[in-house]
C-alpha cells in the first residue's frame, strides 16, 4: 500500500506548540496530514498546513514512495546521478510519474542510479553550480 507522507518549511511563528515541539521557523515539518485553507481575506492566497502547523506552500513536497540511505526521497529533492550530473525529483503532469528533471531532459526515478544531495529550498546553489560547468 502506498504511504502519503508530505513535507513542508514551517513559516507559522503563531503556533504555541512549536516551541514545545522543538520546532523554530524555517525547520522541516514532516507528517500525513495535510490541509489547503483559502485566505479570509485575500482569495487567491492559500494557506497549507502540515500537521497542523502552517508551511510555506512553494516548499511542500510529497513522499514519493522511495528511500535513499533509509532517508525518503520527496519532490524537490536534488539528486547526484552515478554521472556527476544534478537533477531534481518532480511530479510530471503528463506521465503522472515521478521523475528526475535535468536542465533539458526528464527520466523516470527507477531508470537512474542516484543519491539525494539536497533539496531546491536548502541547496539551490548546487543546480546555480551545474548550469555554470
Amino acid at each position: 500500500m502506498r504511504e502519503f507522507k508530505f513535507r513542508g518549511k514551517i513559516i507559522d511563528h503563531r503556533t504555541r506548540f512549536l516551541k514545545t515541539l522543538g520546532y523554530t521557523v524555517g525547520d522541516w515539518i514532516y507528517g500525513q496530514n495535510i490541509s489547503v485553507e483559502p485566505d479570509d481575506i485575500d482569495k487567491d492566497k492559500t494557506h497549507v498546513f502540515i500537521c497542523g502547523i502552517q508551511v510555506h506552500p512553494d516548499t511542500v513536497g510529497q513522499y514519493i514512495g522511495k528511500s535513499d540511505f533509509d532517508e525518503d526521497i520527496y519532490d524537490g529533492d536534488i539528486i547526484l546521478d552515478l554521472d556527476g550530473e544534478y537533477g531534481v525529483i518532480d511530479y510530471n503532469e503528463e506521465k503522472l510519474r515521478h521523475e528526475i528533471s535535468y536542465e533539458i531532459d526528464w527520466y523516470f526515478v527507477g531508470d537512474v542510479s542516484f543519491h539525494v544531495v539536497g533539496n531546491l529550498w536548502d541547496n539551490p546553489e548546487l543546480l546555480i553550480q551545474d548550469s555554470e560547468e
